[in-house]
Formats: C-alpha cells, structure tokens, sequence
C-alpha cells in the first residue's frame, strides 16, 4: 500500500534520481518465471507508466532471441539485456544481438554472463554493448580483477530458492567495497524484493534489502570500510534505513548510482513501492519516460528518442 500524500515527506533527497532505471524487468526467470510473451506485454505497461524511469530493460535468455524478436512490432526499440547463463556458450550473442536489434525491434543494453577467460568473452566484449560478469561469492576477488582486465562490469547473485543463494552481509559488503575501490559499475540480481532487510515469510530466507543496498553503497562510496557497510546491510529497522536515506544529497547519490546501476527482479513494482513508501514519496518519475539513456554509462550513447 503506498504512503498518503499527507505523510509525504519534503526533502532534499533526489528521490527521481535515485530510483533511475533501477529495476531490471526479470518477469521470465524463477521466481515469477512468466512465459515470454506474457513478459512482453506487461514490459510495455511498465514502460507506459508513470513509474517508467525507474524501470531498466526487459532481462531475456540468449536462446530466447528470436522467439523474443518476433513479439516486437517493428521500430518498437523496446530496451533488451540478454543473459547467458552458466553452461551457455557466449558464441551465440552476435546472432542474438542481431535478431533483435534488425528492423529497430529492439535495443539491446546490456550482455549479462559468467567470468570466464577473454578469449571466451570475446564474442560478448566485441559487440560494443555493455558486459556485466557475473562473480562468485567463493573467488570474488579473484573474478573481479577479470571483471575489470576485460573493461567489464560487475553482477553478484544475492538471492534465490534457498539461503546459499543468498550471500552473507559480510561476503555483499566486501563486493561493494571492492567495486568502489576499482571504479567498477555493478549490478545485483535476484532476492531484492523488499526495500529492507528481514526475512521473506513465503520462504523462510533473510534477504537483503534494496533500500540497505542503496544506503550501503552510499557508505562505500564515501570511504566506508567493509565492517561499515556490512552494518548498514544488517540494518532491520526502517526508520533507521530511511534516515540514511534522507540524508544524502544529489551529489551522493549521483556518486553511489554511477557504481551501483541496477538490479534485476521479477516483480519490478514490489520493491518500488516499498521505496516510495519507506521514503514517503509519491512514485513517479517527472522526467520523460522514453528517455532511458544511463546518465552514468560513459559508453551509453544510444539515441534515446529509439527507446519505447
């Protein structure tokens, strides 16, 4: 339920700002796992929303291309990330690419991949599309320096169907810290449903929440240590949360969203009204909702009149 306009709180916090293509449309994968065209289609209510800046691409498996190009009405330019999951062979991605972007169908934004070696990557790192690596919590160092040998960006998984899908305060804080430290831009998928952190009573998992997330970043963007944003990340009480929050200004956060850039979930409207509730404000984005060029993506120079 979202907040009454007579508890909306009057602050400097560039809540528009903050909240920019933050959720990636993830509807097709597990939980929600909506069949493809279903995915399309309540894609395209989204981005005619009043919320649509704040809603990234459509997240589509690779294999899934074709199938997806043909539920696009031609010139649509509705915003695509295609993902390669473990196992996949990369090798695919240029056809992919290809099938969606002829005829203006689509714009792909983003490849979406394990760590591998750069030889392996090549078919992703040659396209001139923006590459997100996914890391492991057991080699996260080790996968970050590859993340930024290859000019890459970085993706941790932080949730799941069971609680080892759902890596430790201290193992999320770590990446983060370590993200800001190389100058990396990273993105997290799965398990951020709420805008705190608590435990999820349909599974039984704690999982992390996207408001902790956010105000976490802000700390490691800032010089916090990894003990600092580990605390922030455990922190359960909203009003708490939402103090961090409210207290940066748009220079904090135009810092903390040039290193954190998005997040991928199946419900993209559930953790958004949790936002806007948490921080008393109304969900809307004042800014054109066609516009979803990345202001942080120095390599974003995509016409963003093509998008829908």
């Amino acid at each position: 339920m979202s907040t009454s306009a007579s508890s909306w709180s009057t602050t400097s916090l560039p809540f528009a700002a903050l909240l920019r293509l933050l959720v990636d449309d993830a509807a097709v994968f597990p939980p929600g796992s909506s069949p493809l065209p279903v995915a399309v289609a309540d894609h395209r209510e989204h981005r005619a929303a009043r919320y649509a800046g704040f809603v990234g691409p459509l997240l589509v498996r690779a294999g899934d291309a074709a199938t997806t190009a043909a539920l696009l009405h031609a010139r649509e330019g509705l915003g695509i990330a295609l993902v390669v999951r473990p196992g996949a062979d990369p090798v695919v991605l240029p056809t992919a690419v290809d099938q969606l972007q002829r005829e203006g169908r689509a714009l792909v934004r983003g490849l979406e991949l394990p760590v591998s070696d750069p030889i392996s990557l090549r078919p992703a790192t040659e396209l001139a599309v923006p590459v997100w690596l996914e890391v492991t919590q057991s080699r996260l160092g080790h996968d970050l320096d590859a993340v930024a040998a290859v000019g890459a960006n970085a993706k941790l998984r932080t949730g799941g169907l069971t609680a080892a899908d759902v890596p430790p305060s201290a193992v999320l804080a770590d990446f983060i810290v370590e993200c800001v430290s190389r100058a990396l831009r990273f993105k997290l998928t799965a398990g951020l449903h709420h805008a705190v952190r608590a435990v999820e009573p349909a599974s039984g998992l704690d999982q992390h929440g996207i408001a902790n997330v956010l105000a976490a970043t802000a700390a490691a963007v800032s010089g916090g240590t990894p003990g600092e944003v580990r605390d922030v990340l455990d922190e359960r009480d909203p009003e708490q949360v939402r103090a961090g929050l409210l207290g940066l200004g748009e220079d904090d956060v135009d810092r903390l969203r040039a290193r954190f850039v998005s997040f991928g979930c199946c419900g993209v409207t559930d953790p958004l009204y949790e936002l806007a509730d948490l921080l008393h404000q109304e969900l809307h984005d004042p800014t054109d909702p066609t516009d979803q060029h990345d202001p942080n993506d120095p390599t974003d120079e995509n016409d963003p009149t093509a998008w829908s």
